[in-house]
């Protein structure tokens, strides 16, 4: 290794062997003396003289200047790169000032790190289940994460790193569910990572227990209540016994079968050819009659009915088992 003079460097050649050959004779106390390390580790995109080297006297007016001479681009995080003497001479002598007595002192190869911080697959993972966790409508503790895919670990530049989480695809975060992280460093957008993962629901289901038939009066003995861990919202399935006995089967059920709300519904609380008692009111005035239902009516629908006294054909509404209401 040796000396490298300033002056737009006109002994580049005999300073090139010197390289070679070791360090020279000291220089005299009025130089500044430049010495660059064969090691450097770095945290930005760029390599600086003043990350590369150490200067003898560090008081000198000049060190400042020198300090911000970019020797090369550093290579990507987490990786080395390895600088010929011969190139440190070439860029030094490109950007060396001219003027002083400056004296450098080069290693014959100069190993770059460039400094890098890893998010592993575990962590990513984690950031995944908490974006589902903090987004679902679902309990945290009923919910079941399998599979989160993720492409291994990512390296990124070494600075004050943060992300942010957008949706890909189901935003109803179960089932299959798709994201995309991006990492920033210092505010900045460096790397954007997608991943996916199977999220399952564990909730109360409804089954039959045996064949139920078309038009039957559902019991709570055809009924049981099982937890079950599901890939979908189910919204349509009951979770309560309650929901279902005393209802009609609009289809017939097999034993075993989950129950769905559209399988069943309220029975008739009036049927074609009952005889019922018809209340109409109005202010303060109260009447009944009896009558005969001309349809099948639910509680609140509206129904024909034949005034057994009058004879008459009215519309009446189905308040209760045997009761339906007008006014006047």
């Amino acid at each position: 290794m040796g000396f490298l003079k300033n002056r737009r460097m006109k002994g580049a050649f005999g300073i090139w062997l010197a390289l070679v050959v070791g360090w020279s004779a000291a220089a005299d106390g009025e130089a500044l003396e430049v010495r660059l390390r064969d090691q450097v580790s770095v945290k930005g995109a760029s390599l600086s003289l003043g990350e590369a080297a150490s200067f003898d006297p560090a008081h000198d007016d000049r060190v400042e200047g020198l300090r911000g001479i970019v020797l090369a681009s550093t290579p990507s995080p987490g990786r080395t790169v390895v600088l010929s003497s011969r190139y440190l001479v070439s860029t030094l002598n490109a950007a060396l000032p001219d003027s002083g007595d400056i004296r450098f002192k080069l290693p014959e190869t100069m190993n770059v790190h460039r400094q890098a911080q890893v998010v592993g697959a575990e962590a990513m993972t984690e950031i995944f289940k908490q974006h589902v966790l903090k987004n679902a409508s679902w309990p945290e503790e009923t919910l079941h994460f399998e599979n989160v895919r993720v492409g291994g670990p990512v390296t990124l530049p070494f600075g004050d790193l943060s992300w942010e989480v957008k949706d890909r695809a189901n935003t109803d975060y179960l089932g299959e569910v798709a994201l995309v992280i991006s990492f920033l460093v210092d505010g900045t957008v460096v790397r954007k990572v997608p991943l996916s993962g199977k999220v399952g629901l564990e909730r109360a289901v409804v089954r039959a227990t045996r064949n139920i038939h078309a038009g039957r009066i559902i019991e709570e003995q055809d009924l049981t209540v099982v937890r079950e861990l599901r890939f979908d919202s189910g919204k349509d399935l009951l979770t309560d016994m309650e929901e279902a006995a005393g209802k009609r089967a609009v289809r017939s059920l097999d034993g075993g079968q989950l129950v769905e709300r559209k399988m069943i519904e309220d029975p008739p609380l009036v049927k074609k050819g009952d005889r019922v008692r018809i209340e109409a009111a109005g202010g303060r005035i109260r009447v009944t009659a009896m009558g005969r239902v001309m349809q099948d009516g639910r509680s609140g629908e509206q129904v024909k009915v034949m005034n057994l006294m009058s004879g008459k054909e009215i519309h009446a509404t189905v308040t209760g088992a045997g009761v339906v209401a007008v006014s006047f």
